[in-house]
């Protein structure tokens, strides 16, 4: 496939892995969406060029990717010029800083770094190929752009409320002097086209952010040429890094939950305060129910508020048969925490952990990313734990702590 110019895109690569598809979409869409799905589950192998162009800035750049976990992107004039994955580590080469971040490669290639045109990791992660977050709307349609006719899938993002923005970095605009008022948040509107070949190949994806009555920020790819099942050597994955580059080892998913208290053993325990001036103890909450989700989260965590909607959704499900949530925030003022969960409509219990050395209770747990889930039995006993937010995995652990017998 060749395409002769770009359209438009903005850079958004997923932050929640294992989202469950919700929200109002109609049946093209999804006839679309698991097509090309499934075109990118019959490849062995593709090979790719692509365009990013934000304001007055535009970077081009190629990938390789090949089953089962081999990676190599090159983007020669962006701040991370070579990213990928040799089989046994995946690197990601900041240029600014003359650092290479290393970790061990996942089996399946899941975790590689792909910048800025993050669609591409979708050869890995089929599934997570044009996602659909909760409350999202998606339509489908044919559009033709350059005399070349698309299928167009567009996904509205749910409008939220945020800080006004100063620049493309996303950065709160600061107030003046050290007494003025802070920006009134204002509502953000979102949304994400994706344009696909007629064998479901994806053309390009242009995507736009407004917030309040400012200008819409944009920003674009396109796939300028994309070569499925391309003939490509293991060979021709293997990187070196700079002579002067200093290579920083990045702790991989698995030794997150390495850390983890393991399943079968005891949750340990804690009295922590509530925002609202409270205590909860945790030994006493359990003999109250039959299952609990301790969850660990703060707020300028994205995918641990992203979660949270999900997370109110399973205890309005489940909180009949014995189910509660018990979320242990880390660092943030009891103020902070009230005004979100009253904002979100979140009704599920939430705990002040504290921060610093003050913040055992993560250490105890062994909390080394966010967010961070444990399912707990009636006695303490640990039954499920994920870092990150796999609804699926979460709802199939919670299935079956329900359907077992009522623990004395």
């Amino acid at each position: 496939m060749k395409c002769s110019r770009n359209i438009g895109f903005w850079l958004a690569v997923g932050l929640i892995v294992g989202l469950a598809r919700a929200g109002s979409t109609d049946t093209k869409a999804d006839e679309l969406i698991a097509r090309a799905r499934l075109a990118l589950t019959r490849m062995q192998s593709l090979r790719a060029e692509f365009e990013f162009t934000t304001g007055q800035r535009t970077y081009r750049g190629t990938a390789s990717l090949k089953r089962p976990n081999l990676a190599r992107v090159e983007i020669p004039n962006f701040s991370t010029p070579n990213s990928g994955s040799d089989g046994k580590r995946t690197y990601l080469y900041l240029a600014q800083t003359q650092q290479v971040r290393e970790s061990s490669a996942d089996p399946d290639g899941k975790t590689i770094p792909i910048p800025i045109a993050g669609d591409l990791a979708g050869f890995f992660n089929p599934e997570q190929f044009i996602p659909v977050p909760p409350e999202a709307t998606t339509t489908a349609r044919r559009e033709t752009v350059e005399g070349v006719e698309y299928d167009l899938i567009e996904v509205v993002y749910k409008t939220v409320n945020v800080l006004p923005l100063v620049n493309l970095r996303g950065r709160p605009a600061a107030p003046a002097g050290k007494d003025a008022e802070k920006p009134a948040p204002q509502p953000a509107r979102r949304i994400h086209r994706y344009y696909l070949t007629a064998d479901g190949m994806l053309a390009r994806r242009v995507s736009s952010m407004q917030i309040g009555d400012a200008p819409p920020i944009e920003a674009e790819v396109l796939v300028r040429r994309f070569v499925p099942n391309a003939p490509l050597a293991d060979a021709d994955f293997q990187w070196a890094p700079p002579p002067t580059a200093k290579v920083v080892r990045v702790p991989t998913r698995a030794d997150y939950d390495t850390a983890l208290v393991p399943i079968g053993k005891g949750a340990p325990d804690f009295e922590l305060p509530t925002p609202d001036g409270n205590r909860l103890a945790l030994h006493q909450e359990l003999k109250k129910t039959r299952v609990t989700l301790i969850n660990f989260w703060f707020h300028g965590c994205p995918p641990c508020r992203a979660e949270f909607p999900h997370l109110q959704r399973l205890y309005e499900e489940n909180r009949e048969k014995g189910f509660q949530i018990i979320a242990v925030n880390r660092g943030d003022s009891a103020e902070k925490v009230q005004e979100y969960f009253a904002a979100e409509k979140l009704t599920f219990r939430t705990v002040l952990g504290g921060q610093g050395e003050n913040y055992t209770v993560g250490r105890a747990y062994g909390v080394r990313a966010y967010p961070t889930n444990y399912l707990v039995d009636a006695s303490g006993k640990v039954l499920w734990s994920g870092v990150g937010f796999n609804e699926k995995a979460m709802r199939e652990a919670l299935a079956r702590a329900l359907a077992s017998e009522p623990r004395g």
